[in-house]
């Protein structure tokens, strides 16, 4: 027993002992594997290239640590490498495939059975199968090569597996397919399920067999079936599944310019594509997207339009059965600097003869390093023995840093013509946009003693021998932005390199090169866009019928249930409101008689609920009435009363500031049903301002009281002079102006105190008992139990006192309230405000007593529809000559209305109310049927809406019907500006007759001119001096509602008159070219009115104001050239100058201007502009010697000329040539 236990004891020993040792064991295995991530010193979210960086052979050392640390070097890089153990290590932690190995090593075991099984069922597919193995790839191969070339080059792939016979059925059809495809540049690619099933379930391929193709990253299946396969379906997925984004459809001749002349913005050399067929064909697809980052590709189709036809005749093209493709720098004006006409060869060829002319031409004479892939394409790693020397200009992205591109790519493009030498390569950088990598060079500056002026730059100059590391050199102060030093700078820049290239000027200093910023990348919204645009279209795919019935069912009842829960919610009566509603009818709010709104005692939650319950009403009605409810005061005193017409009734309400939000919306509510009545208008009147003028409208309606003798008036003055202005609120007054009477409606206000029962005698002193209310009434008792029976029962508030108004107003229709006389003709409103007295006699209009300083109030304030047209029905008057047909015009804005009027000025200022009808007590001043200089002679035009500087003249055509003739009285308050306007007028007609007369075009617009010094027309100046009424008589002759005539150019808004001003300019080019040179000038001459009209806007000499202005060089420009052309030399020289003006380098302007000087005999001028020319463009010089020719045989033909002359005026004398 003792011997077994001993057993048992050391066998449960040994097995804890073996647990131990295997525990030890993989612990010491799982330590001494490394991270790969951190060997190569990366994160997890690393890309391939950045894997690809970071493997590194370390340097030579001799230390026993060297060779162990490349070994672990070399496992994590293949590791990493290798998508599927890259995959299984971020999962699981490990790459262990112990049992993987055994698994498959067993299966090899059957390999030859399995193969003997295959060339016994698939006889015949032998070919096919090479084929097919000839593009195979693996899951390592398309994730570190084929998935990133994606974005420049799509790749067509065929999912097939070695035991399904459909797919080698199909295989012909795959073949024909990637003979048309390959040969253009188009991936190919197939993967076999047998070998790379991994990868078949990364791209999703739901059966086989499967095409699929791979673009810009994302996956695009190809959906049909496989019984309808054939090798056309194949290429036109091919072709749809290519990114159009490429290419820019170019349409028409101006779309044409536009992409031309963005070599700038995008730093990209453009390349069109001119063809017969309407969409691009897939070779400049593939071409389009392969070289999309150093070009822009346009496609234009050529038709018979007659813009293809300017193009053909721009580019010179003859042969319009070919694709031409033509690549233009960054000197587009002067053609393309190379150019392939395709001519139906194979494919193949033309694919190489097109990349070669694209890689010949791949950038601009002097392009920019924008990002890392231009700056190892422009600075290449080279060797030594064959350097590649990199010369760069930094500078600013600033005005001021231009001039200095300008002139250095100048330089460039004459050293490229000349030299020709490969090895140098030219360019420039924004530093401030590449200042982290600009940083390591600029370090590396020499300090120099010499103060820089600004007119010099260093130039740098580098030679990459290595990935990362470069040789770098400055020159200082090697550039200069002075025209006239170009010359000796850039002898002195070609000596310098010179010696870089000799070997006697090293590059000694070293610089690490870090990645550049991409300036082209696309912005954050732009990638969230576009990504989401991806996920939604994958999301499409993936989403198969199956997952999308019960995601649709769930949404579908979801949103059912939301709208029968609001359905039963809505259609639930409201309880809690008809509780809350009863509480409120039962409780009384307050016991005070005082009912002013601030009573403490009031309940603040009644009175929200009360007028809770009233809200919708009063803001439907509130928000009708508000633009009709107008204050009562001087300013509208005569326009609200006294001119009101026979038959009409202004409605007005006392109300002060505390109470007038109130009581005006409860006045809104109860004349809301008046609102479209025509004989009310609706006012208020604070009373707090003009009690003066309620209590002299109490004088002469209220009677004497007994015992105050015969002076009644005083009596008033006496009864009336203690009113309480809070007693008279809600007041309402119905004013009749025309026959001067008024009705009033006046609540029942009671104070416990002693006060009047009307309020008119109330004070807001109070007396120590009632006996001396009674002493001083003749029938106190009965009042006071009228009091006392009031205060018990009928305790009125400010929401209360509007209550009668509706019976009241029903009484004023049936005429049945009490009219009360005005024999003052309501003049309280001037004597309450003395402030306002100076207004009220200039407002009397008819009598002619305004000032000057009303019509500049009303002058300079602001545009509004509603108070200006109040204004006009206050202060003018129309009386009808001749009923028209239809409806009147009204406010529609863009209505063009033609029309005749005449201006009528009184001889004297007249005291009546309307003028006197005989005509020959006015004076015509304007007409538009007299010819000039007694009118102008023509009919005018007007449009509602575009804001006419006479305002008055909208309105008052907004009124009348078509063929209408109405005379029109009008105060000089609301035609202040009618001299203005009368002025330029007729300035305008008496220029136009004057060009008439000189049969001279009238190029530019008129501009305003001022009446500081007067209009230039007696009558004007002394009306505008002494303002006076004035009649119009008015004629509707035609009107054109919007959408029936095309407007105008002065009818445009100011983006408008700029897109037509640009219009105008290229149909005046096209024009040119035509040699239709009269069109052309009224083209131009339209677009610099336009122009003229956006100046006038603007501030002189502000930044704004100089942009706009320099769209006039052009076309002053091209104008000169026009009249060159007609031999009208004067003009040429006269529109050349007004371009020189705003650039004095205008070389277009200079030489035509010298023509015009030639053909004028002014040679010492023209010599003076061929001057100026030859040394603002240099390379210009065989133009300056074609002039100078010109002036040299100029010169000899004048002498010729003279000596002529002088012979048949002496004819005996002997006369040399000279």
């Amino acid at each position: 027993a003792t011997k077994t236990y001993f057993k048992m004891k050391l066998s449960t020993l040994n097995l804890v002992i073996s647990i131990i040792c295997v525990l030890f064991t993989t612990i010491v295995h799982c330590t001494e594997f490394e991270n790969p991530y951190k060997v190569l010193g990366i994160s997890k979210t690393a890309s391939n290239e950045e894997i690809k960086k970071a493997y590194k052979h370390p340097d030579k050392n001799s230390a026993p640590e060297a060779n162990e640390k490349f070994m672990s070097i070399k496992q994590a890089y293949e590791l990493l490498s290798n998508p599927l153990k890259k995959e299984r290590f971020d999962k699981y932690g490990t790459v262990d495939e112990t049992h993987q190995n055994d698994f498959h090593n067993h299966f090899h075991q059957f390999k030859s059975y399995f193969q003997h099984f295959n060339e016994y069922s698939y006889q015949g597919f032998q070919e096919e199968e090479k084929f097919l193995s000839k593009h195979r790839i693996s899951y390592r191969y398309y994730s570190n090569n084929i998935l990133p070339k994606t974005y420049k080059k799509p790749y067509l792939i065929y999912a097939y597996s070695s035991y399904c016979y459909i797919c080698f059925k199909k295989a012909s059809i795959w073949k024909d397919a990637v003979q048309d495809l390959e040969p253009l540049g188009y991936g190919i690619a197939t993967v076999n399920d047998v070998f790379d099933g991994d990868l078949l379930d990364n791209l999703r391929v739901p059966s086989l067999p499967s095409i699929l193709v791979v673009v810009e990253g994302r996956i695009i299946h190809f959906r049909t079936e496989s019984s309808l396969l054939d090798s056309k379906m194949i290429r036109h997925f091919a072709l749809n599944a290519i990114p159009t984004h490429f290419i820019t459809r170019i349409n028409d001749y101006p779309a044409l310019r536009r992409f031309l002349d963005q070599w700038e913005v995008s730093n990209k050399i453009s390349i069109l594509i001119l063809s017969q067929k309407e969409n691009p064909r897939m070779r400049h697809l593939l071409n389009a997207m392969q070289f999309s980052t150093f070009a822009k590709f346009g496609y234009f189709y050529l038709t018979d339009s007659t813009d293809s036809k300017a193009i053909k005749s721009a580019l010179n093209i003859q042969y319009s059965n070919h694709d031409h493709i033509m690549i233009f720098n960054d000197n587009p004006q002067n053609g393309p600097v190379a150019r392939l006409v395709l001519n139906s060869g194979s494919k193949r060829q033309e694919m190489e003869q097109i990349i070669n002319l694209i890689n010949h031409h791949k950038f601009l004479s002097m392009p920019r390093i924008s990002s890392t892939e231009y700056f190892d394409e422009i600075c290449p790693v080279s060797s030594r023995s064959y350097k590649q020397i990199c010369v760069i200009l930094p500078v600013m992205e600033s005005d001021a840093d231009k001039d200095f591109i300008k002139t250095f790519r100048r330089f460039v493009i004459g050293f490229k013509n000349t030299l020709h030498n490969e090895n140098f390569h030219f360019s420039y950088i924004y530093i401030n946009q590449q200042w982290d990598f600009m940083e390591k060079f600029t370090d590396l500056i020499t300090p120099s003693d010499n103060e820089k002026d600004g007119k010099t730059i260093d130039i740098l100059v580098l030679w990459r021998y290595e990935n990362d590391r470069t040789k770098v050199m400055w020159l200082p102060d090697a550039w200069t932005n002075d025209e006239s030093k170009i010359s000796i700078f850039a002898d002195s820049l070609l000596n310098n390199l010179d010696k870089v290239v000799a070997g006697s000027l090293k590059l000694t200093k070293t610089a690490k090169i870090i990645p550049l910023k991409d300036e082209y990348y696309p912005s954050w919204f732009t990638r969230f866009s576009h990504n989401t645009i991806r996920a939604i279209e994958m999301f499409w795919y993936h989403f198969t019928k199956k997952e999308a019935l019960p995601v649709l069912s769930a949404t579908f009842t979801f949103i059912f249930i939301l709208f029968i829960g609001y359905l039963l919610n809505y259609l639930k009566p409201s309880l809690n409101k008809t509780k809350v509603g009863e509480k409120d009818k039962n409780k009384n709010v307050s016991t005070e008689y005082n009912w002013h709104p601030d009573d403490p005692k009031i309940s603040k939650k009644g009175t929200l609920d009360g007028s809770r319950q009233v809200l919708t009403k009063e803001q439907k009605c509130w928000k009708d009435m508000e633009p009709l409810l107008h204050e009562l005061r001087a300013e509208t005193y005569y326009g609200m009363i006294r001119l009101l017409k026979p038959g009409c009734r202004s409605l007005v309400i006392l109300v002060d500031e505390e109470s007038k939000d109130i009581l005006l919306k409860q006045f809104a509510t109860y004349v809301w049903p008046l609102r479209n009545n025509k004989t009310f208008s609706f006012g208020y009147l604070m009373v707090n301002k003009n009690l003066s003028f309620f209590r002299l409208l109490l004088e002469h309606t209220l009677p004497a009281q007994e015992g105050d003798g015969t002076n009644v008036k005083n009596s008033m003055v006496n009864r009336l002079k203690d009113i309480n202005p809070k007693q008279t609120l809600g007041t309402v007054i119905a004013i009749c102006g025309w026959k001067l009477y008024f009705s009033m409606y006046h609540p029942m206000h009671v104070n416990p105190r002693r006060r009047d029962v009307l309020g008119f005698d109330d004070s807001d002193e109070y007396t120590e008992s009632e006996n001396e209310y009674e002493n001083n009434t003749t029938d106190g008792r009965s009042r006071r139990h009228l009091l006392r029976h009031v205060k018990k029962n009928c305790a009125i508030k400010l929401e209360e006192v509007l209550d009668g108004l509706p019976n009241w107003i029903d009484r004023i229709f049936k005429y049945f309230s009490k009219e009360l006389k005005m024999s003052v003709e309501l003049e309280g409103l001037k004597k309450a405000t003395e402030k306002n007295e100076r207004l009220m006699s200039e407002l009397k209009w008819i009598r002619g007593d305004v000032t000057q300083r009303i019509s500049n109030d009303i002058k300079n304030s602001k545009r509004d529809t509603n108070s200006m047209e109040v204004k006009f029905k206050m202060f003018s008057r129309k009386k009808i000559l001749c009923v028209g047909k239809g409806e009147p015009i009204g406010k529609v804005d863009g209505t063009k209305v033609y029309f005749h009027y005449e201006t009528y000025l009184p001889d004297k200022i007249y005291s009546g109310d309307e003028f006197p009808s005989d005509p020959s007590l006015y004076t015509c001043i304007d007409s538009t049927r007299r010819s000039w200089p007694k009118g102008f002679g023509r009919e005018m035009e007007i449009v509602i809406g575009k804001q006419f500087q006479l305002e008055f003249f909208e309105y008052a055509i907004s009124t009348m019907k078509s063929g209408e003739v109405a005379f029109f009285d009008a105060a000089p308050n609301i035609i202040a500006n009618y001299a203005t306007v009368s002025s330029r007028l007729r300035d305008m007609v008496k220029r136009e007759t004057d060009n008439k007369k000189s049969n001279e075009p009238h190029i530019s617009s008129c501009c305003g001119n001022s009446l500081k010094h007067g209009t230039g027309y007696e009558e004007l100046d002394k009306w505008n001096e002494n303002p006076i009424a004035l009649r119009f008589k008015f004629e509707i002759t035609k009107i054109m509602f919007p959408g029936t005539y095309d407007p105008d150019d002065w009818q445009l808004d100011d983006t408008d008159k700029l897109s037509r001003a640009e219009s105008l300019r290229l149909e005046g080019n096209s024009l040119v070219t035509q040699k239709d040179y009269e069109g052309a000038i009224e083209k131009y001459g339209r677009a610099l009115t336009l122009i003229d009209q956006l100046l006038l806007k603007e501030t002189p000499k502000s930044s704004e104001y100089l942009a706009i202005d320099m769209l006039n060089i052009p076309l002053y420009s091209n104008l000169s050239l026009c009249f060159l052309k007609l031999n009208k030399t004067r003009d040429c020289i006269k529109t050349a100058t007004e371009a020189l003006k705003r650039d004095p380098k205008c070389e277009k302007a200079l030489y035509r201007r010298a023509e015009g000087y030639i053909n004028e005999w002014q040679l010492q001028e023209a010599e003076a502009d061929l001057e100026a020319l030859k040394n603002i463009s240099p390379e210009n010089i065989q133009l300056y010697k074609i002039g100078m020719g010109k002036v040299n045989e100029a010169r000899v033909k004048h002498q010729q000329t003279q000596a002529k002359y002088a012979k048949k005026m002496f004819p005996n004398a002997n006369i040399n040539k000279e």
